[in-house]
């Protein structure tokens, strides 16, 4: 008898405790369907799309080798051949060739490194990064970066909402900001949020004048323009041949 007595006090205190855990734990929101941490609301529709979290630098290369590993075999094939294409339109010499190249702007100064030799400087033109804020807003930061006589580099940051249709609202902010903002200004204000996509614009330059315009989109090559002289490739679709042309 006085071992039952002793099992059904445990049992009680037992039981008070988990309840008690329950309280603490509802509270904390574990138990809340429907959210994600930063408000974004996960709905049947976009509960497979949702932005994973990013670290964004305004320093580091932007170079996510998960984002690189997606780019399928065909795809490289398919950059080879648009690079070979590059080379007769400039009657570049042509290496030892591969079957394959990553799509990167490395691969393509790789290419023409023989007859162009290196890039003598590489310069950013500009980027934007879309971020969801604290309770899911979207929010968009773009800093354009202009370059003055005697190689001086000016930035300017722009900040904006977006609405119901997708469109940006430009928002004002402390010229602190905006003026020509340090790397620690820009990435505080990345912090605000979760980055989710960006787009970074370069220039390649090369010892003789000519030069490469492309643009990486989450770190990836999405598209560039080779000029040399009065000739120029441009390419804004990787997946083919016939979307790239050599204006002559």
């Amino acid at each position: 008898m006085q071992m039952k007595t002793q099992n059904r006090t445990l049992l009680v205190v037992v039981g008070f405790a988990l309840l008690i855990l329950f309280g603490i734990l509802y509270q904390q929101g574990v138990f809340e369907r429907g959210t994600k941490p930063g408000g974004i609301e996960v709905t049947d529709e976009n509960k497979n799309n949702l932005p994973e979290p990013q670290q964004e630098m305004m320093g580091d290369p932007v170079k996510d080798p998960a984002t690189l590993n997606q780019i399928s075999l065909d795809d490289q094939k398919m950059f080879q051949l648009i690079l070979t294409d590059l080379s007769n339109c400039f009657d570049l010499k042509t290496t030892s060739m591969v079957d394959s190249s990553p799509v990167t702007i490395e691969s393509i100064l790789s290419h023409t490194q023989e007859d162009l030799g290196p890039t003598t400087r590489q310069v950013d033109r500009w980027m934007n990064w879309h971020l969801h804020a604290q309770g899911g807003a979207e929010r968009r930061i773009r800093m354009e970066l202009n370059e003055l006589d005697g190689g001086k580099v000016v930035r300017l940051l722009k900040y904006f909402a977006v609405d119901k249709e997708g469109l940006p609202i430009p928002v004002e902010i402390p010229a602190e900001k905006s003026d020509n903002p340090s790397d620690e200004v820009v990435n505080q204000m990345l912090k605000e949020g979760d980055v989710f996509y960006k787009e970074k614009a370069a220039t390649a330059h090369f010892s003789a004048g000519e030069h490469i315009d492309y643009i990486e989109k989450n770190g990836t090559l999405a598209e560039f323009e080779f000029q040399k002289a009065d000739r120029y490739f441009r390419c804004q679709n990787f997946k083919s041949r016939e979307s790239c042309q050599c204006v002559r």
